[in-house]
């Protein structure tokens, strides 16, 4: 499981696009991200722990919902 700051976001629209996921929290907290992820800012109110350049199968759907209660992020991948 993420350790992630209070009010954690997920930050999941890129899977397909850009081959990452993550999540954002406010730019208040300190940017500690688990290990793998980058962390970087919109330099505005956000601060982001992103997992980037992921090798992810056709068809992968970023899962994100568990990321307010149980502290994951993943993807999942229909079986061939």
């Amino acid at each position: 499981n993420l350790s992630v700051p209070s009010g954690t976001k997920p930050y999941c629209n890129y899977l397909d696009s850009h081959k990452t996921i993550g999540y954002s929290f406010d730019i208040q907290q300190p940017a500690v991200c688990a290990p793998g992820a980058r962390a970087t800012s919109n330099g505005s109110n956000l601060n982001f722990c992103l997992f980037e350049n992921l090798s992810v199968p056709a068809g992968a759907n970023a899962e994100c919902g568990d990321l307010q209660t149980d502290n994951r992020i993943g993807y999942s991948f229909p079986h061939r």
